[in-house]
């Protein structure tokens, strides 16, 4: 019995060694468990330092950025708010001047109106001056032998068949139609008839070699049919390169009414007339627009003639020796020609009014 106790007891001591040495082994085991999470504890905690230092740098950084930006948006406003108060001072300064130009405009447009009022009383006074003259030709005596008829008297002499407008021509401003010279102008002399719409040259001048303003000498004649007389003259001027004269030769062209160019005539001035160019492809719109830049214009001045005073007049100038006078005075001479034209008419040879 006591062997077997002693076996027992024996037995439980080594069974609490064994439990002795478990928890040992345990507590060691909770010990280093314990270590590492302190030192895990300590790790998060240096990290979480790290991360909240980091956090104030940032922040601080953040504020100070906050700060430049507050002070960059007061300079930026405070700049804006000068260059707006610079433009409503411009604006106002703009305003009052566009008063000012509204207020010259409408002083010019009455001023415009004053002399387009003033022009068309002049056009008028001229208009009654040429009406007068040619109700007052009719009780004037006829012009001295080899004199022009002039504005008054010109009624009578149309209506006897012997008048004649003689023209003088010129240009001013004429542009460039060469690279390496100036322009050679020459002026042809057109009548249109508004009734049937016929156009007919009638004359043209010499061509002047490198002028953009001539003088021509050469004077055109155009049949005068009194006051009554409701055609047209069209000036063409041509750029003169050579004999032939093409088509893009021509620099402009210029119209006024018979009517009119008598009454400036009978105001002693020369009519000047802006030349333009109608056509439709863009050379020629190019072309009108230097002409009008330029201000390019004919010259025209208009003298009432007897025709055969006109005649011995031009023929010089154009070379021809036909105008020579048989020496009798004008007025003896032309009824002499009518009375052998009308001695021919009764002999069926010829009429009158193709003679004339």
């Amino acid at each position: 019995t006591v062997d077997a106790e002693r076996l027992r007891l024996s037995a439980l001591h080594e069974q609490a060694l064994g439990e002795a040495r478990v928890s040992e082994e345990a507590k060691a085991e909770s010990e280093a468990r314990e270590q590492e999470l302190l030192a895990a504890l300590a790790e998060k905690s240096r990290a979480l330092e790290s991360t909240r230092l980091a956090e104030a740098q940032s922040e601080s950084e953040l504020r100070h950025q906050i700060s430049r930006l507050q002070e960059t948006s007061q300079a930026k406003e405070g700049e804006l708010t000068a260059s707006l108060d610079v433009l409503e001072t411009s604006l106002a300064e703009l305003e009052l001047k566009h008063r000012e130009l509204s207020a010259v405009h409408a002083e010019q447009a009455v001023a415009l109106a004053a002399v387009e009022a003033e022009k068309a009383s002049w056009a008028a006074h001229v208009q009654d001056i040429a009406k007068l003259s040619a109700e007052y030709a009719a009780l004037v005596e006829e012009p001295e032998p080899g004199a022009g008829v002039g504005v008054v008297g010109a009624t009578a002499v149309a209506q006897r068949g012997g008048c004649q407008l003689e023209l003088t021509l010129g240009a001013r401003d004429l542009i460039k139609m060469d690279w390496l010279a100036k322009s050679d102008p020459m002026v042809g002399v057109f009548v249109r008839d508004p009734a049937t719409d016929e156009i007919v040259l009638v004359g043209q001048t010499e061509f002047v070699k490198n002028e953009h303003d001539p003088d021509f000498e050469t004077k055109v004649l155009v049949d005068y049919q009194g006051p009554s007389d409701a055609r047209e003259l069209q000036f063409t001027v041509w750029d003169v390169d050579s004999e032939e004269v093409k088509e893009n030769d021509i620099m402009g062209h210029a119209s006024v009414p018979i009517r009119e160019l008598v009454g400036a005539s009978a105001a002693a001035a020369a009519a000047s007339l802006q030349l333009v160019n109608a056509g439709e492809d863009s050379a020629s719109r190019k072309l009108h627009q230097k002409l009008k830049s330029a201000k390019s214009r004919v010259l025209v001045r208009c003298a009432v003639v007897e025709s055969a005073l006109a005649a011995q007049r031009v023929a010089p100038a154009l070379g021809s020796a036909g105008g020579q006078s048989s020496g009798l005075p004008q007025d003896e001479e032309e009824e002499e020609a009518l009375a052998r034209a009308d001695q021919k008419e009764g002999d069926g040879e010829v009429s009158t009014s193709e003679f004339r």
